[in-house]
């Protein structure tokens, strides 16, 4: 199969920004970046790889390992590091809180040196524990619970004790998260939110990959949401 896969906020032609191929979130941000708004940069993985992976999973993460490295690469290019990244469902409508994100993806035993230094102890610690939190229960279905309660070394040993094998690498990362956010359009509240909504379960979703940014950095950092209209009226 061939993957298309569009880039924003990395210098690249904009070939592809309908909400039909790169869902609502994906569309939203190749938008902005073009129109010189400063987003996080990163690219999108379309709905039609959804629409693949559904039927033939292995086959389509197999080829996603390869697609995605040479967007990967320009990541680092463009920061002259690699960037930890958050890996997001979007569907052409939103569905708030419906399915799955992981964020923080990248951390592993490579370069725990260079965040430590550049996070500082305190985030880097929180970013780490969270990434483990979020990548165990949305990749491996472990209980939440059970790796929030204690320190990060102890999250990581329920996590081998669990899967079988330690926490993975940065890279089988990326594609773990990306295979649950595909995994994610069909699970239990998520089709109960379309059911409601009469939102067609073969509309799938994008997958969106991001340059993270840290809203536990500091006391002078932080995140929220910013809306251009009344989100109860759309005025």
């Amino acid at each position: 199969m061939t993957i298309e896969i569009q880039s924003f906020g990395l210098g690249q032609k904009t070939s592809e920004s309908s909400v039909e191929v790169l869902g609502g979130k994906g569309a939203g941000l190749v938008w902005m970046s073009s129109k010189g708004v400063s987003v996080p940069p990163g690219f999108v993985i379309p709905t039609t790889v959804w629409s693949e992976f559904k039927t033939k999973p292995k086959t389509v993460l197999k080829e996603l390992d390869k697609a995605i490295q040479p967007w990967l690469e320009l990541l680092k290019q463009h920061f002259g590091y690699m960037p930890l990244v958050s890996v997001r469902s979007g569907a052409r409508v939103s569905c708030p809180g419906m399915m799955d994100t992981i964020l923080n993806v990248g951390l592993d035993q490579t370069n725990e040196k260079f965040w430590r230094e550049k996070l500082g102890e305190t985030c880097y610690t929180d970013s780490l524990h969270r990434l483990i939190v979020m990548y165990g229960s949305v990749v491996h279905g472990i209980d939440r619970y059970s790796l929030e309660d204690g320190t990060v070394n102890d999250a990581l040993d329920v996590f081998a004790q669990a899967v079988g094998s330690p926490f993975p690498a940065a890279k089988a990362q990326v594609l773990g998260a990306v295979g649950a956010v595909f995994n994610s359009w069909n699970n239990d509240r998520a089709k109960f939110y379309r059911k409601m909504n009469n939102i067609p379960d073969e509309w799938g979703t994008a997958c969106v990959i991001q340059a993270m940014v840290f809203g536990n950095l500091n006391d002078q950092s932080g995140t929220g949401v910013l809306f251009t209209r009344d989100p109860d009226t759309g005025l």
